[in-house]
């Protein structure tokens, strides 16, 4: 017969599991964005922006085309990342089956052609195309940008005779930063332009393109599929046709809007908030609240929220003011106003990525005021006034990369990935509770010295063992080494979850090494100390199972903190040990508060790891499933145990799951 208190420890984390994913999922528009940025659209055939808010999915999700023919397509195997050169989001193709399919179209077929794209590799593959359409015999498209038998870069396009191929400017152009390229026929002809200047003088081409090729005559982006896949392994981010050649200087002016506009690359004068606030009340001063519409980015974090209309409401003409959401911006006619103040970085606010991507933006102040950031300037494409709002941490903190990493993201929606892999973890630790003593023992530490004394003694519980028997010298040395190791798992899996590339995983291991070391550390002697006091024997101790399934949770999507746990050798003193953890917790928790609160005055990756591994460790370890601590907890107070587990589980949505995922 199942006990009570393990039916209401069940029910409490499906309570949790309810709360987490009514509270943390929003909701998106899927419509395409609006391309009134652009300065002419006059002849733009197709632009790929890459922003959807939902994971791609080539059975049901669309790749959206933003430009009016509404040329939608989809993903096969490609994935979004962050954040993107332009806006928030690109493709990333791995090189081998990825691609993006756009069905065939007239509209595609043009006399003359400009293929625009941001791309990023190191190493891109011979014969890697970025754009190709149509295909014949594995041997050529009617028009391809692709990386040519060298591994550099070439555009070509084919008539009923040949392909006319631009100059090559070589593999140095893949050096794994991002580059605008562009190709362009006008029909004598065939030119290539990289971050805005030409590549040779062109190919001279007299002729016009083929289409209606024998293989196909779909668009693909990130590969050839005719017949063969000629894939590109690199990013590929804001793809646009033309059915014109765009001359060399409007190129040059697309490279100039894309290539240093961002809020990241810009470099903000630090002054106090009071600094701050005196130079936004002047720069409204001539202004009324009629004047001015504020937009809200639809993505803001619940905290940058609150910290916005904090400010709002302590400055004159701003506090009252018409505020809409991003994706409405097309239901408002932005012309009526003189100013736009925009709430939230190019990360949060599709129309602050916009401007600052595409419109002539003439920035005056770009302002740091702790927690803050504040750039005014003036929109010279719609004469605007722009005021953009937005805190520190959308542009110094590291972004969660699991979701768009997790296998199930190819499956359902990556805003529901976290929530998916939480309950996935919490479900195999509640069958660890149920057959851990047997068929899951013998899975995964059947050769662990501890297991064999479980079976000898028959221990209902996971977590008790006898170690008065041992030596206080190997008791010490088993808990360095199992610390050191359950640190190298938990260093391993956060870096995983939010570094963007190799390189940076190695320095946000390094990183992570020292602060969940530094937690560890401090729990550990806080554990020792109350241990001894209440005269206590305990040993702390590494459990493969949980470390499998920490990094298992990590690749689903949600990092899961159970690689390790605590022995005590008397289970009569249960309540005193459940007694002793529950402030433990509370000193952990005070700690990843005061960490979440230094990060939002001083941003930093330390600051941010901190928060983020400690809140984590303290709800996973207050569950009440054994070997966790929280089952102890729970059985010397159960209503303690409940309350500051509703506390902990509303800080861990907040800190984790409200932070740009």
């Amino acid at each position: 017969m199942v006990q009570k208190s393990s039916v209401m420890g069940i029910v409490s984390l499906l309570i949790l599991i309810f709360v987490i994913s009514a509270g943390c999922v929003d909701t998106f528009d899927d419509e395409a964005i609006d391309t009134s940025f652009l300065t002419d659209t006059d002849h733009l055939i197709g632009y790929w922006q890459f922003e959807e808010e939902y994971q791609w999915n080539s059975s049901t999700d669309e790749v959206r085309d933003s430009s009016e023919y509404n040329q939608h397509g989809y993903a096969n195997g490609t994935i979004h990342m962050s954040p993107g050169k332009i806006g928030s989001q690109y493709a990333f193709f791995d090189g081998v089956d990825d691609y993006i399919l756009i069905p065939n179209n007239n509209t595609l077929e043009p006399k003359n052609i400009t293929v625009e794209a941001w791309v990023k590799s190191s190493n891109p593959g011979t014969f890697g195309y970025i754009l190709s359409k149509g295909g014949s015999d594995c041997i050529y498209s009617s028009y391809g940008l692709y990386t040519d038998v060298d591994g550099g870069l070439s555009f070509y396009i084919t008539d009923s005779n040949d392909s006319k191929k631009s100059p090559n400017p070589g593999p140095a152009v893949w050096d794994d930063q991002w580059h605008h390229v562009a190709g362009t026929f006008d029909g004598s002809f065939v030119r290539l332009y990289v971050d805005g200047d030409e590549i040779g003088q062109g190919t001279q081409a007299s002729t016009s393109i083929q289409y209606n090729l024998t293989d196909g005559n779909d668009l693909a982006i990130g590969s050839y599929i005719f017949d063969c896949m000629m894939p590109f392994n690199g990013s590929i981010d804001d793809v646009l046709l033309w059915d014109t050649a765009l001359s060399s200087e409007v190129i040059y002016q697309h490279y100039l809007l894309g290539s240093d506009k961002t809020s990241e690359q810009r470099t903000p004068t630090i002054v106090s908030l009071a600094n701050a606030r005196n130079l936004l009340c002047t720069f409204l001063e001539p202004y009324t609240q009629n004047d001015i519409l504020a937009i809200q980015g639809g993505t803001v974090t619940i905290q940058d929220k609150l910290l916005i209309t904090l400010v709002r409401s302590q400055i004159k003409n701003v506090d009252d003011i018409k505020t809409i959401p991003d994706t409405n911006i097309s239901q408002v006619d932005v012309g009526e106003y003189s100013v736009l103040v925009l709430l939230g970085s190019e990360k949060t606010n599709q129309y602050t990525a916009e401007i600052l991507s595409y419109h002539d933006f003439s920035l005056s102040s770009y302002l740091y005021a702790s927690p803050f950031m504040l750039m005014l300037g003036h929109d010279n494409s719609t004469d605007k006034d722009i005021v953009v709002i937005f805190t520190a941490t959308e542009i110094y903190n590291l972004e969660n990369k699991a979701a768009e990493r997790s296998p199930l993201s190819g499956i359902i929606d990556k805003k529901y990935v976290p929530i998916v892999a939480t309950a996935t973890s919490i479900f195999a630790l509640y069958l660890w509770n149920i057959f851990g003593n047997t068929v899951v023992e013998f899975l995964f530490d059947f050769t662990s010295e501890k297991v064999q004394e479980h079976e000898i003694k028959k221990r209902r519980k996971q977590k008790r063992r006898l170690i008065h028997e041992q030596s206080e010298k190997n008791v010490l040395l088993k808990e360095i080494a199992g610390i050191v190791l359950a640190v190298l798992v938990f260093s391993t899996a956060m870096s995983w979850t939010w570094s963007s590339h190799l390189s940076e995983f190695f320095t946000l291991f390094l990183v992570n090494i020292c602060v969940i070391g530094a937690i560890f550390s401090i729990k550990e002697i806080l554990r020792v100390h109350l241990s001894k006091k209440k005269k206590m024997r305990t040993e702390h101790v590494f459990w493969p199972f949980g470390a499998a399934l920490t990094m298992g949770s990590t690749i689903l999507g949600n990092t899961f903190s159970l690689a390790s746990y605590t022995y005590y050798d008397n289970p009569e003193a249960i309540k005193q040990y459940g007694r002793m953890y529950f402030f433990i917790f509370l000193s952990l928790y005070i700690f990843s508060l005061a960490t979440f609160i230094l990060n939002f005055l001083f941003p930093s990756v330390i600051f941010q790891m901190m928060f983020v591994f400690s809140i984590m460790s303290v709800f996973i370890d207050m569950t009440p499933l054994d070997p966790m601590d929280g089952y102890d907890v729970k059985f010397w107070n159960f209503n303690a145990w409940l309350l500051f587990y509703i506390l902990v589980a509303c800080s861990y949505l907040i800190m984790n799951f409200t932070f740009f995922i």
